[in-house]
Formats: structure tokens, C-alpha cells, sequence
């Protein structure tokens, strides 16, 4: 991997672990809302039955952001980086390329990349 796609790609990675964080966030502070809201309702005498997926979207988010990092961690690793062949530099290029296009990022592109890069044991600790 030559260094400038390197830097392209670290700094794509770090945009995107802050789009994951901000994401989480948002989450969470939406959560609490909702929650708070439950919770004058049922002090009203209310009958609450509300379901709300807000806390799994945060908790999706937060394991985004750990992938993101275990890829920055093992970019930034010379030594890791130097098994690193022009193909699988390509395809995480590619990645990164095509959710600026599409103006999407899905939540399993983290772990796309990581299988891209070989990083299986990164990936095995992920799934559980």
C-alpha cells in the first residue's frame, strides 16, 4: 500500500468513524426523550405500550465506530501495512468512493473492509 492512498483512506476512515459517533448520539439523546416522554405519560395515568429500537441503533452504531477504529489502528500499523496488496487497497478505495456517490453508508461497510484487509481476527471478536 503506498502511503498516499494510506492517508486517503485513514482520513476517509476518520470522517466516517465521526459520522458513526455523531450517529450514536443522536441515538441515544433520542432515546432519552423518548424514555422521558414514557415516563410523564404513565405519571398521567396513561396506558403506555411503546416499543423503541432507539437503544439497538445506538449500541449498531458503537460497534461501527469500534470496527472503524480497529481498521484505523491496523493502518496505521507499518508493519500490517506492508502485507497490504494493491488489490485490497483498491477495494477499500472502491468502498469508500461509492457511499460518497450514493450519499449512503451501510452499517456493515466497517466490517467489509475489515474482510477486504484480512483482518479475520478483528472480524471473529466482532461477530457474536
Amino acid at each position: 500500500m503506498n502511503e498516499e492512498s494510506r492517508k486517503e483512506i485513514l482520513e476517509s476512515l476518520y470522517k466516517l468513524n465521526y459520522w458513526f459517533a455523531n450517529e450514536m448520539l443522536k441515538e441515544e439523546q433520542s432515546a432519552t426523550k423518548f424514555e422521558a416522554a414514557c415516563q410523564k405519560a404513565t405519571e398521567e395515568g396513561a396506558d403506555v405500550i411503546l416499543v423503541s429500537a432507539s437503544t439497538g441503533n445506538a449500541k449498531c452504531m458503537k460497534g461501527c465506530m469500534e470496527a472503524v477504529v480497529q481498521v484505523i489502528n491496523f493502518l496505521r500499523n507499518k508493519e500490517e501495512v506492508s502485507y497490504i496488496e494493491p488489490w485490497q487497497t483498491v477495494g477499500v478505495e472502491a468502498m469508500l468512493k461509492q457511499i460518497k456517490e450514493d450519499q449512503v453508508i451501510p452499517f456493515d461497510l466497517p466490517y467489509a473492509i475489515q474482510s477486504v484487509l484480512g483482518m479475520w481476527d478483528e472480524l471473529t471478536a466482532n461477530v457474536k
